[in-house]
This record gives structure tokens, C-alpha cells and sequence, in this order.
């Protein structure tokens, strides 16, 4: 391989690395794009059940983000945002929170039937 090969072949490489560079550039820039509402990595569903006080906290924040920021978005920013790690852990801190919001009702209902039942079964003196 001649020098004007190596020279060719190191000059398409840096080309595609600065490619590549502006590219991780411009990607980068998009998640910054949005304010951050819970920060760090994703959290699935799973762990804000585990979680539910940490639930219920990023719950309010994310409904207090979308009634602010999020709903003056165009739909295909809150679109993107809802791909973020902050929409990920927003949908699942909010869904989390409705099944123990869910079952904490459904748990009054249930004591509340028992002590009917007590009151209406018990001999009256």
C-alpha cells in the first residue's frame, strides 16, 4: 500500500469519525432539549411499586411538569420527552402510583364490608 493509499484511507476514517462526533453531538443535544423532571437512569414500574413513597413524589412532579412545560411542547417534542429516561420514569412513578391509589381503595371498600357484615351479623340484645 502506497503513501497516498494510507493517507486516503486515514482521511475517510477521520471523516467518518467527525461524522460520527457531530452526530453524538446533535443527539446529545436533543436530550438536553428538556428540562429534567426526575434525573438518572429509567426506573421501570416495578420498582416504584417497591417504591411507593418515591412514587408518589415523582408522580406530583411529573403531573406539575405536564401541566406546565410539557403542555406548551409541540406534540412531537412531548412525543420525544415521553421517549426520555425522565417520560419513561414519569409514566411508570404515575402508573405505579394509580394501582396503590387502586388498591388502598379497594382495601377501605373490602374493611368497610367486613364491618357491615360484623354489625348486621352480630345477635342484637
Amino acid at each position: 500500500m502506497g503513501m497516498s493509499m494510507v493517507m486516503q484511507s486515514l482521511r475517510s476514517r477521520l471523516r467518518v469519525l467527525s461524522w460520527s462526533g457531530a452526530v453524538a453531538a446533535a443527539l446529545a443535544g436533543c436530550q438536553e432539549q428538556f428540562p429534567s423532571v426526575v434525573g438518572g437512569s429509567a426506573k421501570t414500574q416495578a420498582y416504584y411499586s417497591a417504591h411507593a413513597e418515591e412514587a408518589k413524589l415523582v408522580a406530583e412532579k411529573c403531573l406539575a411538569f405536564e401541566a406546565n412545560a410539557f403542555s406548551a411542547m409541540a406534540p412531537s417534542k412531548q412525543k420525544a420527552w415521553a421517549e426520555t429516561n425522565d417520560g419513561i420514569s414519569c409514566a411508570n412513578a404515575k402508573q405505579a402510583h394509580a394501582v396503590a391509589l387502586w388498591n388502598a381503595s379497594q382495601k377501605r371498600i373490602r374493611d368497610s364490608a367486613a364491618r357491615f357484615d360484623k354489625l348486621v351479623s352480630s345477635p342484637k340484645k
